[in-house]
């Protein structure tokens, strides 16, 4: 089977993967005292594919209460043309929200982060269309469903810690991610990542 990459392939912006968590208050502070300041720390890191067997990737996961508690982002798509039958071809796996079974753990001075995640839940997708020269409009989807895969995420700050918007701090960072995932799109061979940063936000009191 041959392979080219198909014209509309996604890009990831890094912006994108920056977002703000807005920690819930659990109770009322006694009358008079000052509320306790809440600090959260943040990972992220992007891969930008090159062609077919190269998947783009977007991971950030956030510490919420502890390392055993996080909110983890996760987007890994590959667009191809299959040209021996003239067909574009479009598979990704996402996962979004809160999960409780990862180990997520940043440094105190955002010097490194680590991601441990044996059995992530992912959404898998298949998606075709009957012409590689498509604009996406008319992709159909062959399957979907959950799929399980495994991933190891090593963050190394690269750069001195700067501030960002009112109570945020940035690092920036070099990042690996290793990955196990059944095919068709296997996570191999990322490299060298196009962005990653390690951050930590504190709510003004």
């Amino acid at each position: 089977m041959a392979l080219r990459p198909v014209l509309f392939r996604s890009v990831l912006v890094p912006a994108v993967l920056i977002s703000l968590a807005v920690p819930l208050v659990v109770g009322a502070p006694p009358a008079g005292a000052a509320p306790a300041a809440t600090t959260t720390r943040t990972a992220v890191a992007s891969w930008v594919g090159t062609g077919p067997g190269a998947p783009g990737v977007s991971l950030q996961v956030i510490e919420q209460s502890g390392p055993f508690s996080s909110n983890i982002s996760f987007l890994a798509s590959e667009n191809y043309c299959d040209t021996t039958s003239n067909t574009a071809v479009f598979l990704s796996y996402f996962a979004s929200g809160p999960t409780t079974n990862v180990l997520f753990t940043v440094a105190p001075n955002l010097g490194t982060a680590v991601l441990i995640a044996p059995r992530l839940s992912v959404n898998f997708t298949e998606k075709t269309a009957p012409e590689c020269n498509t604009n996406g409009s008319d992709l159909a989807t062959v399957v979907s469903g959950p799929r399980n895969i495994a991933l190891l995420g090593l963050w190394r700050a690269a750069g001195p810690a700067t501030p960002g918007f009112p109570g945020e701090v940035v690092r920036p960072a070099s990042a690996a991610l290793f990955a196990s995932a059944p095919p068709p799109l296997r996570l191999t061979n990322l490299g060298t990542p196009t962005f990653a940063q390690i951050s930590q936000y504190t709510a003004p009191q």
